[in-house]
């Protein structure tokens, strides 16, 4: 079931900081990339991933708190839109800056932890443009991906587009109309 609160605003602006218009339009299928995540893996089931998954050439899973060498090689941006795909696990609180980033760099979200709120989850329909998998089930993970056809991967990607465009990239005016439409209701 989908939480019935909002994520914080401060969560969807996380990936516009640095200069706010970094996106990428590529089509999925020009990626070369099935997976991709860069970041900490300290404590958490992502360093579990990394390591089951290394057997796989289109899948990049860098923990940069275990192969510093391996991460050096590889800027988070470019593998962002380099992959199909992005891992966007929960982060240290209820919201994950990955899967923002995810968003905007246009790699369908891949969400494979229970306890991450999804922005605006009220009024955006999630599962039109990423991939929820069950914790119990992480290690279908690449095979789930893998039987995305191409076509429903264009549709996934035209709803991110349509997502990002009309709640992520002016998340205040989103938070505002949220608001207002639950004042009308009272």
């Amino acid at each position: 079931p989908r939480p019935r609160r909002l994520a914080s605003v401060a969560a969807v602006a996380t990936a516009t900081r640095a200069g706010g218009q970094v996106r990428h339009r590529a089509a999925l299928t020009d990626r070369p990339l099935l997976l991709s995540f860069k970041g900490s893996c300290a404590g958490k089931p992502r360093k579990k991933y990394a390591e089951a998954w290394r057997q796989y050439e289109d899948i990049v899973m860098l923990c940069t708190d275990h192969d510093k060498a391996a991460s050096a090689k590889y800027n988070y941006h470019e593998l962002q839109l380099r992959s199909r795909f992005a891992l966007a696990p929960a982060g240290n609180g209820l919201h994950s800056s990955r899967l923002m980033e995810a968003v905007f760099l246009g790699a369908i979200p891949v969400l494979a932890e229970p306890e991450l709120l999804l922005p605006f989850c009220d009024v955006v329909d999630w599962s039109l443009f990423s991939v929820r998998v069950p914790a119990e089930r992480w290690r279908e993970i690449p095979a789930l991906l893998r039987a995305i056809t191409p076509e429903r991967l264009v549709e996934m990607q035209r709803q991110l587009a349509h997502a990002r465009e009309t709640y992520f990239e002016n998340p205040m005016r989103t938070a505002v109309s949220l608001v207002w439409f639950r004042l009308q209701a009272l």
